[in-house]
């Protein structure tokens, strides 16, 4: 079921949260020494996607997050640097 729910409302709640997933998602993924463009075919969506979320424009579906964080080999919280939803998560 696909659902057309944005990123931006709820990774947006944290101060800040442009900037960590702009410098979480890039860490990731230059760790493991994919492009953007690498990483979006991994995805299975644009390499403007990609550019996007690092960027810090966080108005991606949850489907595409999902996506590129499965790619990654990671869960998707892991792509934002994002203490609100940490600490929610441990609750």
């Amino acid at each position: 079921v696909k659902t057309n729910y944005s990123c931006a409302g709820v990774f947006a709640r944290a101060a800040g949260a442009h900037i960590g997933a702009v410098k979480r998602l890039r860490r990731i993924r230059e760790s493991r020494k994919l492009s953007q463009t690498a990483l979006a075919e991994l995805a299975g969506v644009n390499q403007s996607t990609i550019s996007k979320l690092e960027r810090g424009d966080l108005n991606a579906t949850l489907e595409k997050v999902h996506a590129v964080a499965k790619a990654l080999g990671v869960e998707p919280q892991e792509l934002f640097d994002l203490p609100e939803l940490h600490a929610r998560a441990l609750a």
